[in-house]
């Protein structure tokens, strides 16, 4: 079995599949170029080529996570066809996931999370000033919690859910359909029990979920964040669900479900897996 023929296992994309071998061949490249043989690769040899790579591209550390992630399938290969230790097995990446926020919610907690942005709606008692700025304040916060409610449960971006309209959604299948977009995949999603009603209603009288654009997300983090200690941010929540996705799915479906196009798209979700390569590159010397 050849790499190539381990990568088609997986079911890459064609773009994908031919990403990862012209990234290889790189890599062998310069290996050989040492005089080492790739079945004797050491991980002193790995962290030179990143180091390498770094520096010639000017690479930052999410690039250098990329790179190290198919480098990481080449080495599972030789592992599985000639079994060669697995030197990436000890490498640990920090930094490469810059916008990685400190806690991620369980499935649980999202729920939990979700009930409790709804009974914050059910008992909110607007003010004259609230009913100033919306003359329905009481159904802009139902719009706001039904916006959340499909970060949680369908993992969607904002971008995704203010360009939903009701003929999107199938309440005879329980479904919403996001379209495809120029970085996102279309697909269709089951709804969670608990929308259902809540959908209805709303779109009995309207054909949007949100509108005021991406605004209203702003007062979204806000609420949440009086609600749970521990709450950032929505971008946090679909990160949760991704993760949450992929413990339960695996990578292929997580992908399919948030609408990545590409694997590395849902892998730079992987609970903590690369933490801790700078001060390694920094600190080792290359070949010379």
């Amino acid at each position: 079995m050849t790499f190539k023929d381990y990568l088609q296992q997986k079911d890459l994309i064609p773009q994908t599949l031919n990403r990862y071998l012209r990234e290889i061949n790189k890599y062998i490249s310069f290996i050989e170029s040492k005089g080492i043989s790739i079945y004797a690769i050491e991980k002193k040899h790995l962290l030179s080529y990143l180091k390498y790579v770094r520096e010639q591209r000017n690479a930052s550390n999410g690039v250098i996570y990329k790179v190290f992630t198919i480098i990481r399938h080449y080495h599972a290969f030789l592992n599985l066809s000639y079994g060669c230790f697995d030197i990436t097995f000890s490498i640990k990446i920090r930094g490469a996931h810059p916008k990685r926020l400190r806690y991620l919610f369980n499935e649980e907690q999202l729920q939990q999370l979700c009930e409790d942005y709804l009974h914050y709606v059910r008992l909110f008692k607007p003010t004259k000033n609230h009913l100033a700025y919306d003359a329905d304040y009481k159904g802009l916060l139902q719009r706001r919690y039904i916006a959340f409610s499909l970060v949680v449960y369908q993992g969607l971006k904002p971008k995704e859910i203010i360009k939903l309209e009701k003929q999107d959604f199938d309440f005879t299948k329980g479904t919403v359909r996001i379209k495809s977009a120029l970085k996102s995949a279309g697909r269709t999603l089951p709804l969670n029990v608990s929308q259902i009603g809540v959908l209805l209603q709303h779109f009995s009288t309207e054909t949007t979920i949100i509108t005021n654009h991406l605004k209203q997300f702003e007062y979204i983090n806000s609420t949440l964040k009086s609600l749970h200690p521990k709450f950032e941010s929505v971008t946090q929540i679909r990160a949760s669900v991704i993760g949450n996705w992929i413990k339960q799915h695996g990578l292929r479906k997580a992908q399919y479900l948030a609408g990545h196009r590409k694997i590395l798209n849902t892998e730079e979700y992987l609970e903590n897996d690369f933490e801790g390569l700078k001060n390694q590159l920094d600190a080792f010397h290359p070949l010379g």
